[in-house]
């Protein structure tokens, strides 16, 4: 049994060292690569302070060559998507109000601006989250009950 415990722990040590030398070279970072990318946000961010109260959009009705790239992305409170119908982080909403309650209904209405829709099904998610609980709680103190009214 010992030996098997010894080979199982072997075996295991070895793939975590091979994944480990993958994962390594996944994660590492060329910082060329990341300025190139990001050559043209910086030229923008330059023009934007040089040019005080100048906005995206004025940029772009002028016809800015800084502009041409730049795309805006609906970005709620949060940080995730918040594009009309998609659920946060693609958890649907209704779990977000079942599984955390008002809280997650918080959730889904900052994360998505205030999306009526992803709203009300999360607080569909809630009434039926709250609604499970209290019937499992009633079903359970009964046959709590029950059992010691029988014993």
């Amino acid at each position: 049994m010992k030996k098997m415990l010894f080979v199982l722990i072997a075996v295991v040590a070895m793939n975590a060292n091979l994944f480990a030398s993958s994962y390594a070279e996944m994660a590492s970072v060329d910082e060329n690569y990341v300025e190139n990318v990001f050559s043209d946000l910086n030229q923008l961010e330059n023009y934007v302070v040089n040019h005080q109260g100048v906005t995206l959009n004025q940029l772009k009705l002028a016809g800015n060559t800084l502009v041409q790239n730049v795309q805006n992305s609906p970005v709620g409170a949060l940080g995730v998507l918040a594009i009309n119908g998609e659920p946060p982080l693609g958890i649907p909403s209704f779990l977000w109000g079942c599984v955390l309650g008002w809280v997650g209904i918080l959730i889904v209405y900052l994360s998505t601006n205030g999306d009526k829709d992803e709203v009300q099904k999360s607080l569909i998610g809630c009434i039926v989250g709250s609604a499970s609980a209290i019937l499992f709680y009633f079903v359970f103190w009964g046959m709590l009950f029950a059992s010691a009214a029988s014993a």
